[in-house]
């Protein structure tokens, strides 16, 4: 884009870039491709004592999302375990591969990864079920709100209770019995669990780590409420809709403080800088529109109704302490006197003189909304709360291998989170089996394919396949829910998670093919390596 912008003012005439899709493929946004070196330290009870760890993380040809992108994987540095001993040297190189774009959990899913399979390889070595090694390490609800060695607070949640949900709900003892039986038959049949952190709403004061001179930190939103001149209720926010569904969203909010369903409520959506509400860090990114956007709509549809009741308490002759709000009416609760918003509407914008002294006409609420993140700026180690959410996904999946093809049925997948207080529970689940579907995609079927000589060979939607709603299976989701102790309105951001599945599904993988003695080192299943595998082991066929 910019180079268009460049040659367009040159030339001083319309230029246009058309690109293939092979092109776009190629050089478009990839996720980040990253190596982990990790070293442990546990007991033999499986409690994780300490981790050192080494990533190597390949952005693309340069970096877009920089400098947050190198340390946005600090906001999940124990993932949910309770390790304080934690030393990662990361370094981020620039290769001749596509540049990288944020992605659901961008650079945390990766880490988060790197925790499951951590997880699953520890109990192997030590013999131990990878779901007791898993309670054992838990963070407890006991300490939430939990810092973590970077700093981070966790707002709150219940992993061991949420993860005995999964387990429950997954079958866990009954596919472990029906795994012993479907061996003896040659059936590779194999379980996996995989967490994730889906940090929202970040704190800019992160990119300070990088450059201390880097005027950016903290975060904010702006909301807007408005009772125009004949009562309706609108309101406007500074974060962009691309799918979320934040007109649903924030209607109910707004309906909530005025007591009116949410279908008496406009929500203007849009963004723009110069009629619009804005803040200068507006907009739909890293999780954070229920919480912030959510949080300052909630705090300027306050803000009008206690205005609308110092009219009516004028007009009424009553005290404001004894008015409420009843759908479009502000009534007292000892005499049942009652004015309606029509009147007070009229009152605010056109027949001012029957204000209150001193009152601005007018029916209108600006707020912007700043957030405190407690450790709000790197301190000398560089440790800082990054963000102020942490909701949770976990993820239990079971699949079967064939023997034959190395090809990969998931045969039951079950979801347990906790998006702290639902505002909207069918737009929640929407995101969560979105971000579901976005990590099955990339464990099982999205794959970027180069041969040795840097030649892209999944160029094509012929090649590179997203997963489609045919290829989906059956997921069941529950949610676990405890209300967030950082974020206003309860709420945690729900939007990253797209991560859970790729750990699930590549620890039951191995689970599956523990007879033949396979170790998966990669984070895609790809049945032709696996079948390559399978022929160069010792006793392969």
């Amino acid at each position: 884009m910019t180079l268009l912008a460049f040659i367009a003012k040159k030339l001083k005439a319309t230029v246009k870039y058309v690109e293939t899709r092979s092109e776009n493929i190629a050089s478009g946004t990839h996720n980040n491709e990253r190596v982990f070196y990790v070293k442990v330290a546990a007991n033999k009870e499986g409690v994780v004592k300490a981790i050192d760890v080494k990533a190597i993380d390949n952005c693309g040809a340069y970096p877009r999302y920089e400098p947050a992108g190198a340390v946005i994987w600090s906001q999940v540095t124990p993932g949910i375990y309770g390790v304080k001993n934690v030393r990662v040297r990361f370094v981020q190189v620039t290769t001749n591969k596509g540049p990288t774009g944020p992605v659901r959990g961008y650079s945390r899913l990766q880490h988060n990864f790197m925790w499951e399979r951590v997880m699953d390889m520890l109990a192997r070595r030590l013999g131990l079920d990878p779901a007791e090694v898993r309670l054992r390490n838990f963070i407890r609800k006991e300490e939430m709100p939990y810092k973590g060695p970077s700093y981070a607070i966790y707002d709150g949640g219940d992993y061991v209770g949420a993860f005995r949900k999964l387990l429950d709900a997954l079958d866990y003892a009954k596919w472990r019995k029906e795994q012993e039986e479907a061996r003896k038959t040659g059936r590779y049949i194999g379980i996996g669990f995989s967490s994730v952190i889906d940090s929202g709403a970040n704190n800019f004061g992160q990119v300070k780590i990088i450059n201390r001179d880097f005027p950016v930190s903290g975060n904010s939103e702006a909301a807007m409420v408005m009772v125009d001149q004949v009562g309706n209720i609108v309101a406007r926010i500074g974060a962009t809709d691309t799918g979320q569904s934040h007109a649903t969203t924030m209607a109910q909010i707004v309906a909530e403080v005025f007591d009116v369903d949410p279908s008496e409520v406009q929500v203007e959506m849009g963004f723009d800088t110069l009629s619009g509400v804005w803040a200068q860090h507006s907009g739909a990114y890293a999780s954070r529109s229920a919480v912030l956007a959510g949080s300052a709509i909630y705090m300027a549809a306050v803000r009008l109704r206690d205005k609308m009741i110092k009219i009516a308490s004028h007009l009424l002759n009553e005290s404001p302490s004894n008015l409420e709000v009843r759908g479009k009416r502000i009534v007292s609760k000892s005499s049942g006197k009652e004015v309606s918003f029509d009147r007070i509407a009229t009152v605010a914008w056109s027949d001012v003189m029957f204000l209150p002294e001193g009152m601005e006409p007018g029916l209108v609420s600006h707020y912007v909304y700043r957030p405190d993140f407690i450790y709000n700026l790197p301190d000398e180690k560089n440790r800082i709360n990054n963000t102020l959410t942490y909701s949770y996904t976990m993820h239990g999946t079971v699949v079967e291998v064939d023997p034959e093809t190395m090809t990969v049925k998931i045969l039951k997948h079950v979801v347990v989170s906790d998006p702290g207080v639902m505002i909207n529970p069918l737009v929640v689940e929407g995101q969560e089996l979105g971000a579901t579907m976005h990590g099955i995609s990339a464990a099982l079927y999205e794959d970027l394919v180069y041969d040795a000589e840097g030649v892209l060979l999944s160029s094509t939607f012929y090649d590179y396949m997203p997963i489609g709603a045919k290829e989906m299976p059956t997921v069941e989701l529950l949610h676990s829910v405890t209300r967030s102790t950082s974020s206003m309105l309860g709420v945690r951001g729900i939007g990253e998670g797209g991560g859970g599945p790729i750990g699930s599904i590549v620890n039951a993988v191995e689970d599956a093919l523990t007879p033949l003695g396979l170790r998966l080192r990669r984070s895609h299943i790809n049945s032709a390596e696996l079948y390559g595998m399978l022929s160069s082991h010792p006793g392969g066929s």
